[in-house]
């Protein structure tokens, strides 16, 4: 499957950080309690509304399950082990995705500049988030971060800066469309689009062949069997295998596929151009280009170079690698962000 147009889409190679451990012996537990760090670390999924403690690397992560705290989106957070930091970076993660596809950078970067700490969030309907009320647009994803960044719980410091990746990337931005935006210093849109356009690409392809499969399977590779045999390249089934749950004794989609097809149909509808040429004051917008990927068109770099031009708030950045830059190119992306925050 192709990486098209304004697709807010899949990867197409896995992955970084704790990702690439939930791939590992995943028939044997959720994917919520089985990532582990490249470095053998694990990431713990606590029950209740308790924090768990763990070490990244040279980073200590914290992890808070609110899946019983009413409508709240739930956040990794990861902080230096010193415990300095003074400002919070909030990521978002892609469609399909969730918070912790961002954890490697993360946690270099905090590594790199101790006085940041990262929440790593899961959007509503993926991870450990609730589902929240309908509708489910792009509006709606920005309303659930705003009241996150408005009432923190447990974070070190006050949020100023939002990095969003792909979908993530639109929420971010979505962000500064609100009639009373938080309170930012910058917003960071990492190979993601402004622009409207039609339904397009391998995010949105990847709803009819989920939806053409069965829902309940007895294994993941069962699952990335199904993907593959579809057309969905090994890589992307696997990762895509990663939102299945235990039920009993087998898996089932953690997915609601009608509500995602919800969030991509007001993806591609919303045009938040206006932000970009507008920004909202003393907020700076920086784009992340994909040097391989086409998310984000010439033509869309020279309208943000010109609202650069226009406003003096506007960045275009262009860094190596494809839509998953962070996992292409993550010392690039880390000194990127550690040299601009």
């Amino acid at each position: 499957m192709g990486v098209e147009g304004n697709d807010p889409g899949v990867p197409k190679s896995v992955m970084c950080g704790l990702q690439r451990g939930a791939l590992e012996g995943a028939d044997t537990a959720a994917t919520s309690a089985d990532a582990r760090t490249r470095s053998g670390a694990r990431l713990l999924s606590h029950r209740s509304a308790e924090t768990a403690t763990v070490q990244l690397g040279r980073t200590s992560a914290k992890r808070r399950d609110n899946r019983r705290m009413s409508e709240r989106l739930a956040t990794s957070l990861v902080t230096d082990a010193t415990g300095a930091a003074r400002r919070t970076v909030v990521m978002l993660h892609g469609i399909y995705g969730r918070g912790r596809n961002w954890a490697a950078i993360a946690r270099l970067l905090t590594a790199r500049r101790p006085e940041l700490a990262v929440a790593l969030v899961d959007l509503r309907l993926h991870g450990d988030s609730p589902a929240f009320a309908p509708p489910h647009t792009l509006a709606a994803c920005a309303a659930d971060v705003r009241s996150l960044i408005a009432h923190p719980d447990g974070w070190p410091a006050p949020a100023d800066v939002v990095v969003g990746h792909s979908y993530g990337g639109k929420v971010a931005l979505a962000l500064l469309a609100e009639d009373q935006p938080p309170t930012l210093s910058q917003i960071w849109v990492v190979d993601s689009t402004p622009a409207a356009g039609e339904p397009e690409g391998t995010a949105w392809d990847m709803l009819g062949v989920a939806r053409g499969l069965p829902q309940r399977v007895a294994t993941r590779k069962e699952a990335v069997d199904g993907l593959t045999v579809a057309g969905i390249s090994p890589d992307t089934a696997a990762w895509m295998a990663t939102n299945l749950r235990r039920d009993g004794d087998g898996l089932v989609w953690g997915l609601d596929w009608d509500a995602m097809e919800a969030l991509l149909r007001d993806f591609f509808v919303r045009d938040l151009w206006p932000v970009v040429e507008a920004p909202p004051p003393g907020v700076a917008i920086h784009f992340v280009k994909a040097t391989q990927s086409s998310r984000l068109s010439e033509d869309a770099c020279a309208r943000i170079e010109a609202a650069g031009g226009a406003t003096g708030r506007v960045h275009l950045h262009r860094v190596e690698g494809g839509h998953w830059v962070h996992a292409d190119n993550p010392d690039a992306v880390t000194a990127l962000l550690a040299s601009a925050l």
